[in-house]
């Protein structure tokens, strides 16, 4: 396009998310917008300071929550006037962040983290209210936070012992103080690199370092006693470890190791794959 200005990135990038026609990358501690119309560079800011951006996560309106390492910062950004604001300067919590979700009023977030807690955040005070952990005391890959409301919030957690992991913020509490594991999901034979949730669906996506791709059940999250213990699909695509997966309305995209995006129906039909990045890739979006 005449007079447009093509960046051309040579770092690593860490997150990506598109928001309307904009793409938000994470680079370093540096969030830049892009658009995807015009194909230019639009704003950049470092919102992190020495932190790595691992996540960009939307809230009411224009806000949205940066997070990497133990580190969160709120943002608003005005794509059309390329001004990104920030909003609630970096924070840092105790662990590192592994998931965070806006809940539904959007004075809060949960923050899922590395050892196996979830805590409540006041991301206007710079302040935790809550933090909760699970009877399992392990190591987290992935976790995945489902539901918009502290009551109801439910932890999808992938452990070093090859387990998807289901636990509620406020399920039943044992003798140590800690919250009881609602449900295992089993059959990997790896560590799970990322974990999805479809409320469209009702299914859940984990993926591993055994290359498989899992999707389970998740129809009635109340009773998850109900939940299949085996997943509905198994999936074989890629050649090496599975880094991520991502559902859309008709099709589920993983990305892996071998530097190859796979298509699938929810058959479990492998569609297509695509082959472009040099380097292994990370993430989809």
């Amino acid at each position: 396009m005449e007079g447009s200005r093509v960046v051309t990135h040579v770092g690593p990038i860490t997150m990506l998310e598109i928001y309307d026609d904009f793409i938000l990358s994470g680079e370093g501690p540096y969030l830049h917008v892009y658009s995807l119309k015009d194909k230019t560079h639009i704003a950049v800011c470092n919102v992190l300071q020495w932190c790595t951006i691992h996540g960009i996560r939307k809230g009411p309106g224009t806000r949205f929550a940066i997070f990497g390492q133990k580190a969160i910062s709120i943002v608003d950004i005005n794509c059309h006037s390329g001004k990104i604001e920030i909003v609630r300067k970096i924070s840092e919590v105790e662990d590192w962040i592994k998931a965070v979700s806006w809940l539904q009023d959007g004075n809060f977030l949960a923050i899922a983290l590395a050892h196996n807690s979830v805590a409540l955040w006041d991301w206007k005070r710079s302040e935790v209210i809550e933090h909760v952990h699970c009877e399992d005391k392990c190591i987290l890959y992935s976790a995945c936070i489902i539901n918009t409301s502290w009551e109801s919030l439910l932890l999808a957690v992938g452990t070093v012992f090859n387990q998807v992991v289901l636990w509620k913020a406020n399920g039943q509490i044992n003798q140590k103080g800690r919250v009881v594991v609602e449900k295992r999901l089993c059959g990997h034979e790896g560590v799970i690199f990322s974990i999805s949730y479809s409320r469209k669906h009702d299914l859940l996506c984990s993926v591993s370092d055994d290359r498989s791709i899992r999707v389970w059940q998740m129809k009635d999250l109340e009773s998850l006693n109900l939940t299949p213990s085996t997943p509905q699909l198994v999936l074989y695509g890629h050649t090496a470890r599975v880094w991520d997966a991502s559902f859309m309305d008709k099709y589920i995209v993983s990305i892996g190791e071998d530097a190859t995006c796979c298509v699938w129906d929810y058959h479990g039909n492998n569609l297509k794959k695509f082959k472009g990045h040099k380097g292994d890739r990370k993430s989809v979006v």
